[in-house]
């Protein structure tokens, strides 16, 4: 059974690393919530999901490559999601790897 973990604490640093490249932009501020996929053995790939502002955007938790055409609303967030990702891949895998159910194989792991 796959799911997801809400990362609330990583959740507000990621839109303030959001917001600091929007600078000029002051009217909207990112409001953003970090998931973290847990094991599914349907699953093609582990992942982390991004939503910001109601949209919600898949990026694979081994290269950070976004899984969805990102839309306008997104694009324009790239740089910040890849240097918030550069920052906590290990921790993100870590958590990945804590969260796998006892019978998820030894290859599951990342």
């Amino acid at each position: 059974m796959s799911g997801y973990i809400l990362l609330d604490e990583y959740s507000k640093e990621l839109s303030e690393c959001l917001n600091q490249d929007m600078a000029n932009e002051s009217a909207n501020k990112a409001k953003a919530k970090l998931y973290i996929s847990t094991y599914s053995q349907n699953q093609a790939k582990p992942h982390f999901k991004i939503e910001i502002n109601n949209d919600s955007y898949h990026f694979d938790l081994v290269t950070g490559a976004a899984m969805d055409e990102m839309s306008e609303n997104i694009a324009k967030y790239g740089k910040s999601i890849q240097k918030f990702y550069k920052s906590k891949k290990s921790w993100l895998c870590d958590i990945y790897n804590d969260n796998l159910p006892a019978k998820a194989p030894i290859s599951a792991r990342i």
